[in-house]
C-alpha cells in the first residue's frame, strides 16, 4: 500500500512507524525539516516532501492528516 501522511509532528511519527512496520510505501508532507529529525524515525524509508503541491493526491490509498485539528478542513480539500 502507498500512504500518505500530513505533518510529522508527535502523532504523524507515530503514524509513519505503524506504516512502516507494514512495509507501506510512505510519503510525508512536512515543512519542518527538524521534525523529521527526531530519533524516532532516523533512518527510516520514507520520502518527505516539503509541499502538498508538488504530489498528485490520487496516488495514494490512503492518507492521514496529522496537523493541529484547526487546520484539518483547509488540508482536506
Amino acid at each position: 500500500m502507498k500512504g500518505l501522511i500530513i505533518g510529522c509532528g508527535s502523532a504523524g511519527r507515530q503514524y509513519l512507524k505503524a506504516s512502516l512496520a507494514l512495509g507501506h510505501e510512505v510519503h510525508v508532507i512536512e515543512p519542518r525539516i527538524v521534525a523529521l529529525q527526531h530519533n524516532s524515525i532516523q533512518g527510516s524509508a520514507f520520502q518527505h516532501h516539503l509541499s502538498l503541491d508538488i504530489i498528485d493526491r490520487q496516488d495514494f490509498d490512503y492518507a492521514i492528516i496529522a496537523t493541529t485539528a484547526d487546520s484539518h478542513f483547509q488540508i482536506a480539500q
